[in-house]
C-alpha cells in the first residue's frame, strides 16, 4: 500500500506528513491486501498568514 501525503502551506509540513502516513497506516492495517494506495492533500486554503479555520483536507483510496 502506498501512501502519498501532500501538505500545502502549513506549517511543520514534515512532521504533518508524517504523522498522516503513520495513522494512515495503522487505519488500514487490516485492509493492506484490498488497498493499492491512499492520497491525501492538506491544504491552507487562505494561506498561512491570514489563520483560522480555513484548512483542507482529501483522501482519497484507490482499492485494487
Amino acid at each position: 500500500m502506498e501512501i502519498q501525503v501532500r501538505a500545502k502551506g502549513l506549517p511543520g509540513a514534515a512532521a504533518i506528513r508524517r504523522q498522516a502516513v503513520g495513522r494512515i497506516g495503522n487505519a488500514l492495517a487490516e485492509f493492506r491486501d484490498d488497498v493499492d494506495a491512499v492520497s491525501v492533500q492538506l491544504v491552507d486554503t487562505n494561506g498561512p498568514l491570514r489563520g483560522g479555520m480555513d484548512k483542507l483536507c482529501r483522501i482519497v483510496i484507490r482499492f485494487r
